[in-house]
């Protein structure tokens, strides 16, 4: 029998080949998900909650104040919670005030000059359960008014979501705009070995409007062929964090989430 020598590049290709010709597998994407308008108008007025807790997670808020939206958001997210990351500024720099998972990188922007004024409009709810109807919450949130996110007055931002522990999943990026201007968000899945998958234009389906915009965008991705990192960068103004979903296991099935 002749022996072949093979290297992680050729494996790597092979399993892509047996993948696309069997179709056993999903292989690798990286898609939008959509997006939904969090916040729009009101620049203090415009108050919005964010769940992680494992009870009942998801986002909402019942365009009340000075929003220009009519009706209410409320979402939850596709899954359980894997990771979070939350910030806001100080110094003209990105601090995190809530993170957990190890998975969401310290997001970073190449501007020099940002700040949280008027951003503190959003309640996280971590280990406090808000209850099942977002927009009636239960318990007090874990975010302080020094410790809710919001960054505004960013020419860009950028971070990076490990996934070599995942096959697949969701990153919700929660970001924004003031007035008018064009949004956009992009993401590239990357390894050392396997070609780079890039999104395209991941924001859509919503139009910004004057003052505040806050957006959510899901970003769903399978990677099968064991992909490193997804990194993600946007020109949005505002910034207030990511988190990460997997999919819900089967029913019957107790997983731990560490």
């Amino acid at each position: 029998m002749k022996t072949i020598k093979t290297t992680p590049f050729i494996l790597a290709v092979f399993t892509m080949a047996i993948a696309l010709v069997t179709g056993s597998s999903d292989a690798a994407s990286l898609v939008s998900g959509g997006t939904d308008h969090l916040v729009g108008g009101g620049n203090t007025d415009d108050d919005y909650l964010i769940s992680v807790n494992a009870n009942n997670s998801g986002y909402a808020n019942t365009y009340s104040g000075g929003s220009l939206l009519t009706g209410s958001t409320n979402q939850p997210f596709d899954g359980p919670i894997k990771a979070y990351r939350f910030v806001q500024a100080a110094a003209n720099t990105i601090n995190t005030v809530f993170e957990n998972g190890g998975i969401v990188s310290v997001i970073t922007t190449t501007d020099t000059a940002f700040d949280s004024f008027g951003q503190g409009d959003g309640d996280i709810y971590t280990t406090t359960d808000p209850g099942a109807d977002l927009l009636n919450p239960t318990g007090s949130p874990d975010s302080t008014a020094s410790t809710s996110p919001g960054i505004r007055d960013l020419s860009d931002f950028s971070g990076t979501v490990d996934i070599s522990g995942l096959t697949k999943g969701s990153i919700y990026v929660i970001y924004g705009r003031w007035n008018f201007g064009g949004v956009s968000l992009t993401a590239t899945m990357s390894d050392t070995v396997l070609a780079d998958i890039n999104s395209g234009e991941l924001f859509g389906g919503v139009t910004p409007v004057a003052q505040q915009n806050i957006f959510v965008t899901r970003i769903d991705f399978v990677n099968d062929l064991g992909y490193d990192t997804i990194s993600y960068t946007s020109n949005g103004s505002r910034l207030v964090g990511v988190v990460v979903t997997i999919p819900p296991p089967p029913t019957g099935t107790t997983v731990v989430i560490k």
